[in-house]
């Protein structure tokens, strides 16, 4: 589970990423989702991934009967993904890098915390 929220993970942020490469992607008859969908569609596509990923990761939680701590994790890094994605507008990547680089730094840290923290305090 923890590798399938991280692939859609990634693939989310990799879809907003390429968005940037519109434009050179169809120049040189690439087939990105950016190029193949447009550049708002994609944005929706990497959308629904990261809801996917939160959804792996509530189920993450459960099976492994995390505790209340690891679900603010979840939470926090839900918050941080909405944030993420507010960065980035079909007509406006200017802030592509900070939605990409920054906040996914964030996210990896935070979820990270928030379940150690969880598992040390069952001990």
């Amino acid at each position: 589970m923890l590798t399938a929220a991280v692939t859609f993970w990634v693939g989310g942020f990799d879809v907003i990423y390429a968005c940037q490469d519109h434009d050179y992607d169809r120049s040189q008859g690439l087939h990105s989702l950016p190029r193949f969908l447009g550049i708002r569609n994609a944005l929706v596509i990497a959308r629904l991934f990261h809801i996917v990923m939160l959804g792996l990761l509530i189920a993450l939680i459960v099976t492994f009967g995390l505790g209340k701590l690891a679900v603010v994790g979840v939470i926090a890094v839900a918050a941080l993904l909405l944030y993420e994605h507010t960065l980035v507008r079909y007509d406006d990547l200017s802030k592509l890098n900070a939605a990409f680089f920054t906040m996914n730094g964030v996210i990896s840290v935070v979820f990270f915390l928030f379940v150690a923290g969880d598992m040390l305090l069952r001990r």
